[in-house]
């Protein structure tokens, strides 16, 4: 890789340059947009940001490797804040199933825990590495460059381990993959116990993951099936003295109470928010909490109402999307389909959709300080798009406009070796 990269001649340069803090309300459309734009990079940072004729002719310039975009549009790289990267194989027979109208109870079982979670329990760390490397160099493709990982559901200790140690060996290899421990379900042989089992999750399982450097987040789903806002509000506590980030899924079918708890707790993001209340928006807009949608999850799964994210926005409340993508709840790695989605079904526009998947997703993980815009000092992070104009990724569907993809100034797609 070339220490000094210019990279020039883009028709938009898309920056998402401005204010610290995640964007809300009209800010969400403001995109900093530098036409016949122009990159420096050195050592895979970023140093100069601006237009061609200038950047071109820094002293530095001269001596770097060229990359011509040639009239196309240049974006920072998407950042998908919300997936289950290492979820099995697809459930083909369960989808068509569901698509004649046939639901089992296997498919369906009591507190939500996948049917895939079996496979995971037997599968070896070098079988399910494998698979989550081939979906990583999908995710490339259609433009992501940093995501957040879950374990699988919190039911079982040894799996969760397993898969935090597999995604431990995938980070900066050469993506960000920033690993969440997910407690998504209560186990069946703690339902009579599930206080005692509670206090174990935080005197010792999480201890473990700290000790251990395995995981960033913790990650609680609030209501039926799973836990309490009390329990949540216990759990994530003892993960935030632990100095472990705190994340929240709420409102999947009814106001539940996991939004206070996440507002309360200052976590990073709180998930899903199908059905969030006007009041728990107002929550969220007076909060730094960031509301992260899966309306791919929703599509996915043929819920009856998408998340009300024109709502959100016109609220305050800073608003990312994420594809949630697992082989059960959202089989799609593309953040652009749901971008598009979005546009067309819950009323966003472009720049609103660009927003919720770069500069505001890297608030929802706590990594906006390098990542979700092009500036002086954050990493190369980007994606060079086959247009001349960025409307046009959320205008088409269906269709993959990835020219280029760029990781810390390395060439990731077309050329992908990891």
């Amino acid at each position: 890789m070339p220490s000094l990269i210019l990279l020039r001649g883009a028709r938009q340069l898309v920056t998402l340059r401005g204010p610290s803090g995640p964007r809300r309300g009209a800010a969400m459309r403001e995109l900093a947009i530098i036409p016949d734009g122009a990159l420096l990079i050195s050592d895979g940072v970023i140093q100069d940001v601006g237009p061609s004729r200038r950047v071109e002719n820094l002293a530095a310039a001269r001596h770097a490797a060229e990359i011509a975009a040639d009239g196309r549009v240049v974006i920072p790289g998407l950042i998908d804040s919300h997936t289950r990267l290492v979820g099995g194989e697809s459930r083909l027979e369960e989808f068509e199933a569901r698509l004649l109208g046939i639901v089992q109870e296997e498919w369906d079982p009591p507190g939500g825990a996948p049917p895939g979670l079996r496979e995971l329990r037997t599968a070896s760390k070098q079988r399910l590495s494998l698979l989550a490397r081939k979906v990583l160099k999908q995710l490339v493709r259609h433009g992501t460059t940093s995501l957040e990982a879950k374990s699988p559901w919190g039911v079982d200790a040894r799996t969760d381990l397993k898969i935090l140690r597999v995604l431990e060996t995938l980070h900066n290899k050469p993506l960000d993959v920033f690993a969440t421990y997910y407690l998504g379900a209560t186990p069946a042989e703690a339902q009579g116990a599930l206080e005692d089992y509670v206090a174990w999750l935080c005197a010792d399982m999480l201890p473990r993951l700290r000790a251990r450097k395995l995981a960033r987040f913790v990650h609680v789903r609030v209501g039926e099936g799973a836990y309490s806002p009390d329990q949540a509000r216990q759990i994530l506590s003892a993960a935030r003295a632990l100095g472990l980030i705190p994340k929240v899924t709420a409102c999947e079918r009814a106001a539940d109470g996991g939004v206070d708890v996440a507002v309360e707790l200052e976590a990073a993001s709180a998930d899903r928010l199908d059905s969030v209340t006007p009041a728990e928006m107002d929550l969220l807009a007076r909060s730094t909490t960031v509301a992260t949608l899966l309306p791919g999850v929703a599509f996915h799964q043929r819920l009856p109402r998408l998340p009300p994210a024109r709502e959100l926005i016109e609220a305050g409340a800073a608003v990312a999307l994420a594809t949630g993508f697992s082989p059960d709840a959202c089989p799609s790695l593309s953040l652009p389909a749901v971008m598009s989605l979005a546009c067309r079904e819950m009323g966003l526009t472009p720049a609103e959709t660009l927003t919720a998947a770069t500069i505001n997703a890297a608030h929802a993980l706590r990594c906006a300080n390098r990542l979700g815009s092009l500036e002086y000092g954050k990493d190369a992070d980007l994606v060079m798009l086959n247009v001349g104009d960025y409307r046009e990724l959320t205008y088409q569907f269906g269709v993959n406009l990835v020219a280029m993809v760029m990781k810390r100034g390395q060439v990731l797609f077309p050329r992908m070796e990891f």
